[in-house]
């Protein structure tokens, strides 16, 4: 994440061609607060799993279970709904699903 406050990274020559009014700073510290802001909410709900909150074994397991899908769909809506403005570096996602390894 730290290396988004470098001003010659790859990635801002790239948002910035597409956006005119992009700030290098603007995206490396909303990707900072997002990334260790996922990272908090996946520790937080990973604590769910032997406290004494929520209704029964099986919420609190399935909290523990799906918490890094609950952090990262949880901040993608953050980045949707409040800063839509800032361009961020999103993840690269291949175009089909098949194996990355060779036999």
């Amino acid at each position: 994440l730290m290396r988004l406050f470098d001003p010659n990274h790859p990635s801002h020559e790239d948002l910035a061609e597409d956006d005119p009014d992009y700030d290098y700073l603007t995206t490396a510290l909303l990707s900072l607060i997002m990334g260790l802001g996922t990272t908090w909410l996946i520790f937080f709900f990973r604590g769910f799993k032997f406290s004494s909150f929520c209704c029964s074994q099986s919420v609190r397991t399935s909290l523990f279970d799906f918490s890094v899908t609950l952090g990262v769909v949880t901040w993608t809506l953050v980045y949707q709904l409040c800063f839509k403005s800032v361009s961020v570096q999103g993840l690269s996602v291949p175009s089909t699903f098949e194996p990355s390894f060779q036999c």
